[in-house]
């Protein structure tokens, strides 16, 4: 290999340990456990994150909405979709209602 060929790998390799710039819309969750108001998400540097606890009923469901406006959620094809259940990423739009993640 050339040293550009070197240098284009190395590039490559390490380009995703490069801090993500913080968008500038908000991201907010909200959920059952939220009592469906929109709570921010925090930006951890490369992504928005939200830790949650798990009711009583053993699940909780979510939407994502860009700057906690409910004409721009992000949700799933399917109502209860997650890792078993087959669905699409829809939105961000106001189609989302009855249509939510399951964790």
């Amino acid at each position: 290999p050339t040293l550009v060929g070197l240098l284009r790998q190395w590039l490559r390799s390490s380009i995703d340990e490069w801090p993500a710039a913080q968008p500038r819309e908000q991201y907010y969750v909200v959920g059952t456990w939220t009592d469906l108001k929109p709570l921010a998400m925090a930006w951890d540097g490369a992504h928005f994150v939200h830790n949650l606890t798990i009711g009583k009923r053993g699940f909780e469901c979510f939407q994502i909405m860009l700057g906690g406006d409910w004409e721009r959620t992000l949700h799933p094809s399917v109502d209860g979709a997650g890792p078993q259940v087959p669905h699409a990423l829809e939105g961000p739009d106001r189609k989302g209602f009855g249509k939510s993640w399951a964790v």
